[in-house]
């Protein structure tokens, strides 16, 4: 890790914050729009999670191939140093990405988010990710950088965007 409490590489675009965890198993806000340039700061709160992406059809599995996708790596929380983990994704254009917390569960319980899509989206992968009977990690970190900002930076130390629900299929008639 490295600390850092700006970040050069955002000087020619925005830092998009996005909370990672807190007091449920979601990201905050589970959509953003970011445009090339741009920053995404992911600012890891409470437990361990992980912000690892996926093609949209296949949620909670790792994007592999000649470009494999973004992947921070597991980023633990501890209240107690001060300081708060952070994955520093730069954006470099402004097709869709699908995103999700490799952390047991936490795909399949609907800790999922995008970049640069639109609701339904959203709402379609999360009701695919709901449906995966595995979520699988990645292994190496990719197409970001691990830092640590001071807690006192982080977003969710002042109100913080809802993250829009989504409706989730109804549990089928026995």
């Amino acid at each position: 890790f490295s600390i850092t409490t700006n970040l050069a590489a955002a000087a020619a675009g925005n830092i998009v914050p996005v909370v990672v965890g807190g007091n449920s198993l979601t990201y905050t806000p589970n959509s953003v729009t970011a445009n090339p340039g741009d920053v995404v700061q992911f600012q890891f709160n409470a437990r361990n999670h992980t912000v690892t992406q996926s093609a949209a059809e296949a949620p909670c599995k790792p994007l592999h191939g000649p470009a494999p996708g973004v992947n921070s790596g597991f980023i633990a929380f501890d209240a107690a140093s001060g300081m708060v983990g952070t994955f520093n994704m730069p954006v470099t254009n402004t097709s869709p990405m699908f995103l999700y917390c490799a952390t047991g569960p936490h795909c399949q319980m609907g800790m999922v988010m995008t970049i640069n899509a639109n609701a339904d989206q959203l709402i379609q992968y999360a009701q695919l990710a709901a449906a995966q009977t595995e979520n699988i990690p990645q292994n190496d970190v990719i197409g970001g950088t691990q830092a640590m900002i001071p807690i006192g930076n982080a977003v969710f130390n002042a109100p913080a965007a809802m993250p829009m629900p989504i409706p989730m299929p109804a549990p089928a008639s026995p």
